[in-house]
């Protein structure tokens, strides 16, 4: 019994691997998680910016912008956007001020629209999606 510690620190060393073990453990699925969840927020964004585009533009002369097929994609995914048929796009319409680029997707196209006097006349539209804080 000369070198006999204690119940607790004979077990010392072993105890202190199988908590670095857990530690390592539970950082990996923490990390794991973060990234799905990352992805997933990402592939919402991008199926949903997809969908509000298409409503928007699937009429063959485009009258105005609003479309409450868009309006309830963008409700149903928790994404808000923006549409312009000008040639200087407004970035400050799109998201917060400050916010990341990353997370903002934009969209042209090239539509017919209706014009003042009612002829249809080529135009550049351009969508963008972001999903709020």
């Amino acid at each position: 019994m000369k070198g006999f510690v204690g119940p607790i620190g004979d077990d010392l060393p072993s105890l202190i691997a199988i908590m670095l073990a857990f530690t390592l453990f539970f950082a990996g699925l923490t990390f794991a998680m973060r990234t799905f969840n990352q992805k997933q927020r990402d592939i919402t964004l991008m199926k949903g910016s997809l969908d509000i585009s298409r409503a928007i533009i699937q009429e063959p002369v485009i009258k105005n912008l609003s479309s409450s097929e868009a309006d309830s994609i963008a409700d149903n995914n928790n994404l808000e956007y923006y549409t312009n048929f000008t040639e200087e796009f407004d970035r400050d319409e799109c998201g917060e001020p400050g916010e990341e680029d990353e997370n903002i997707i934009y969209f042209s196209f090239l539509v017919s629209r209706e014009d003042h006097d009612g002829d249809a006349v080529l135009s550049p539209l351009r969508v963008c999606v972001w999903e709020p804080n």
